[in-house]
């Protein structure tokens, strides 16, 4: 059986507003904006949070550059309520784009400032949040201790509809894991409350969820009612999300009922709407489901089509439960025409699932257990027979014993297993980090080895060539102004190639970089810009003392590179730098008015600069964002965590 997405009802939304208010509030977004360039900081801090609720579902790129704004000016003034609120709001922005370890990183910042502000309903959304991540990344057991974390907190401010959300999202563990009476149990305590305060954006998301378990227990009618409310509900409230969901799920209906081309049409509906909001996790899903659509159909070119098509967003992605469905399918798609590819993707369907929770182990062991209880009960009715009890007990130590032998052995043999496999890692990443600091090292040598000949070599050449034509001029004799005009233009381009060469001789290797560290190298790099080409402002913290050499020569680097891109290919007027270093690592800001670009265009990510950037920063460990739009201007984010 297909199973479908399950509707998250995420916490961050504790703060934020709901799909029918977000649709009122873009009547707000002109006077928003005019706020952020005319507001006091707190009031700018507090309209770029507001902002992000506005466009979150269906901008979340956009809702990212409103959150990096809103946490830039929350730090430099030390606003704790609105840094919290905003580290949540690019949480959920990342959350939705798919970027889960980015997600829980921005989360987790927030917990401390909600813990010392005792902010009970931040806490609880950052909690209920984090355990949404969890439960897609399979994480079952952390995912159900946050949410009741979560619930703990809501039940403190005493707001049902936090309570019901945090509910609604506990069943969705105990559905995954097959506990479906729970599932069922928890959706409904929830399903009470949203038709109580009569809300249709969580009336669709719970109905969306009662579907998906009795589709998961095979009560095929109960699951269409409920998915068929939820689109009603969704319609009503204008949400596309938990609309894409609820189509998901009545074209599982339409496929368990054999229905193709009606089950097919949903799901490329939900797949549009989707790929709408660039959300990648309903992409894979849909896609899986369309692929065995095309399979029943006998249609082999769109199959493995669409699987790819799953495969490559699944891969991108780390969606590891996915990822176990579409290998063994493609395994079996090619078994019959390519055996090695078949075999090479059933490995890699055994790699994965054996990483995931193993459910078949789960129900072994329950089936064990079930057994032994039935024997001894069997034992307790057979007590006149004492030989008998003796042997049946004998039999049923030994099979105990039996059954622990091999659990052991296969304990051992996994993390042997394991071990293994993280040694070769690790060798592999310790050859890989080598050769790329070789590489770096030996660019940054030849750097200098060309800077000294530059400045040395050919830069004392002309030095003297430029004396030994001074000195000529005076002992010739130029019989008319145009020859001594030509002579003098000489001895210009001879003067002015020297300060050419001392120019790309400092760029090259600076002096300021070498004594006195990163923030005074692109200082003195920037303050050589022309203020009438473009305007540059630079804003450091925390880079009082050298930092790693290696890194200090890579930031600088990637600087310098993303200044010159923005002068070469921006057409900006106004280029803002920030860097700052704190416990958690150095974060580097480049963002400039000019006329930014496609970011979904992968041909602007082909340059050699943008890879070298990547390279490079992927070097130190860090990670870097571009957010950028056409006409928008564009923001390149750095984070590097603080060397070890």
């Amino acid at each position: 059986m297909n199973r479908t997405l399950t509707i998250i009802i995420s916490f961050a939304l504790a703060l934020l507003l709901h799909p029918q208010d977000i649709y009122a509030q873009n009547k707000k977004t002109d006077s928003l904006l005019a706020i952020t360039k005319n507001g006091s900081d707190k009031q700018k801090i507090e309209a770029l949070n507001a902002l992000v609720n506005i466009v979150v579902y269906d901008k979340p790129e956009e809702a990212k550059a409103y959150a990096f704004r809103s946490i830039a000016l929350a730090e430099k003034i030390s606003y704790d309520p609105g840094l919290g609120d905003a580290y949540t709001r690019i949480g959920i922005a990342y959350d939705i784009s798919g970027k889960y370890d980015s997600s829980i990183y921005y989360y987790e910042k927030a917990l401390p400032i909600y813990n010392e502000l005792n902010n009970l309903k931040g806490r609880g959304s950052a909690l209920n949040n984090l355990g949404l991540i969890y439960w897609n990344l399979a994480d079952y057991e952390r995912a159900l201790q946050y949410f009741f974390d979560a619930l703990k907190d809501f039940e403190s401010i005493g707001n049902d509809r936090y309570q019901a959300n945090a509910l609604n999202n506990i069943g969705l563990v105990y559905d995954e894991t097959q506990h479906f009476q729970q599932a069922l149990a928890y959706h409904q305590k929830a399903r009470v409350v949203y038709e109580k305060i009569n809300d249709p954006y969580l009336k669709g998301a719970v109905y969306n969820n009662l579907g998906n378990t009795f589709l998961s227990i095979n009560q095929l009618d109960s699951a269409e009612v409920y998915y068929l409310d939820a689109i009603n509900m969704h319609v009503e409230a204008k949400d596309d999300y938990g609309l894409s969901i609820a189509y998901n799920g009545y074209a599982s209906i339409l496929l368990s009922k054999n229905k193709l081309d009606e089950s097919l049409q949903y799901y490329q509906k939900s797949l549009q709407l989707k790929e709408a909001l660039n959300e990648s996790l309903g992409q894979t899903t849909a896609f899986i489901n369309m692929a065995e659509i095309f399979r029943r159909k006998k249609n082999n070119a769109l199959e493995i089509q669409t699987l790819l098509k799953a495969k490559d967003i699944a891969e991108k992605n780390n969606f590891k439960k996915e990822l176990i469905t579409i290998y063994e399918k493609l395994s079996v798609f090619y078994e019959p025409s390519n055996v090695p590819l078949s075999f090479e993707y059933y490995k890699k369907y055994n790699q994965v699932k054996d990483t995931v929770f193993n459910e078949t182990s789960n129900r072994q062991i329950t089936e064990l257990n079930t057994k032994y209880e039935t024997g001894k009960k069997e034992l307790r009715l057979k007590q006149q027979d004492l030989q008998l009890t003796r042997k049946n007990l004998l039999l049923a130590g030994i099979s105990v014993a039996l059954v622990l032998m091999g659990l052991l052995g296969i304990s051992f043999y996994k993390r042997y297993k394991l071990k293994q496999e993280k040694n070769f890692q690790l060798a592999m990443m310790k050859q890989q980090d080598q050769a790329t600091r070789d590489v770096i090292e030996a660019e940054e040598n030849e750097r200098k080895r060309i800077a000294a000949d530059l400045h040395d070599g050919v830069g004392q050449m002309m030095s003297a060539a430029k004396m030994n034509l001074s000195v000529f001029e005076n002992e010739l004799e130029f019989s008319t102004d145009q020859q001594r005009t030509s002579f003098e233009n000489v001895i210009s381009l001879v003067d002015e190639s020297c300060r050419e060469i001392r120019s790309v001789s400092h760029q090259m290797m600076p002096n300021a970089l070498l004594k006195r560290g990163l923030s005074s190298a692109v200082k003195e790099f920037i303050d050589k810009i022309d203020a009438r080409v473009i305007r540059v402002s630079l804003h450091t913290e925390g880079l009082d003392e050298r930092i790693d050499k290696n890194t200090e020569t890579v930031l600088y680097r990637v600087i310098q590179e993303c200044v010159n891109n923005v002068m070469k290919h921006a057409q900006a007027s106004q280029l803002d730098i920030s860097i700052m270093k704190d416990k958690d690592g150095i974060s580097a800001s480049i963002e400039d008015n000019g006329k930014g670009f496609d970011t979904s265009s992968r041909q602007h990510f082909e340059g050699i600069g943008i890879k070298n950037i990547l390279s490079r920063i992927n070097y130190l460990r860090g990670t870097v964002e571009f957010d950028s739009s056409p006409g928008k201007g564009t923001l390149v984010a750095i984070h590097v965590p603080v060397s070890e």
